[in-house]
Formats: structure tokens, C-alpha cells, sequence
């Protein structure tokens, strides 16, 4: 069987079938490493878990936006001590982002972000330039007090940034 955490691993049969085989050992590890509360995963393992299921498991359902197109994790966060020694526990609320979204998971690339920052950092955002500055139309919708999606289809119609914000 392949784990969640992208290792494999033999299982028995019955076992798997009733249920009572659900990892390779890595929810063990983690409760023996001190990230594990009530016998629960900390969000900062889980975060771990995902991380690397989406770039090495290509099963996994987020492979081919991670590591079917080349992202990768640097071999020292192949250990969960040292990922946790460069990021830290991850704070409540935030989840791990990538600054550049071509680059892969290493520690001068990755944050801990708000939902907020994550949404903003998506490569299928459209960028406008305005008044000297860079914004999303998210952003500019926000800033300027004009519909997502009005300032949108403005937009792909072909209208100036200008016009689109102040008609």
C-alpha cells in the first residue's frame, strides 16, 4: 500500500479491509516525536504530510500543480525534524506557502501565510499595473470599491484599467 505520506508499505490483507492498517507507521512516528496532540497529528506534521504528498505522490489528486510540473521539496525537509527546525510550528491559521510558485519547497522560498496571502499568490491571477503599482484585480476591486467581477469583465472586454475602475 501507498501512505498518505507517500511511502509504501506491506500490509495484510485483513487487515487493510477492517480498517487497521491506515499508515505506514508515520502517525506512529509522529506521536513519538511530540507532534501529536490527544493522539492527533499537529497541523505543523499534517502540513508536512500534505506537503509531500503533492509533490512526490503522483496519485495524489494536487500532483500534476506540484510535482508533475517539477515542484519539489529539498532533500533536507526529507526529515520532519529539520523542516520543523526551518519553519516552525505553524501558526494557527496560516498554511505553508511557496513565494515563488515556479520554485519548489525549501526553506529561503516558504512562509507561513494567511488565507489572504495565499490567495494572492496564485499563478492564475490576473495582474494589473495601476498608478505605479502591481495589484491582482482582487486587490484593485477591493482598494477602488468595485465589484470582482464587474472589474473583470471589464477588463477582458479590453477597457483601461482607468475606465474599468471609474465607470
Amino acid at each position: 500500500c501507498q501512505c498518505d505520506c507517500g511511502n509504501q508499505s506491506l500490509v495484510i490483507a485483513s487487515n487493510f479491509r477492517k480498517g487497521q492498517s491506515k499508515s505506514c507507521g508515520c502517525s506512529q512516528y509522529a506521536k513519538k516525536h511530540g507532534h501529536a496532540i490527544d493522539g492527533e497529528e499537529t497541523p505543523t506534521y499534517q502540513t508536512w504530510l500534505h506537503m509531500r504528498q503533492r509533490c512526490l505522490n503522483s496519485s495524489n489528486d494536487a500532483y500534476d500543480n506540484y510535482g508533475g510540473r517539477g515542484i519539489g521539496i529539498c532533500k533536507e525537509w526529507g526529515s520532519f525534524e529539520k523542516f520543523l527546525t526551518d519553519m516552525g510550528q505553524r501558526p494557527d491559521g496560516m498554511t505553508i506557502d511557496r513565494i515563488d510558485n515556479d520554485k519548489g519547497y525549501y526553506k529561503e522560498n516558504c512562509r507561513w501565510a494567511d488565507k489572504k496571502t495565499q490567495l494572492t499568490n496564485k499563478r492564475n491571477n490576473h495582474w494589473v499595473e495601476w498608478h505605479g503599482g502591481s495589484y491582482t484585480v482582487s486587490q484593485l476591486s477591493s482598494m477602488c470599491g468595485i465589484g470582482h467581477q464587474v472589474l473583470s469583465s471589464r477588463l477582458r472586454l479590453g477597457w483601461s484599467v482607468d475606465k474599468a475602475i471609474t465607470t
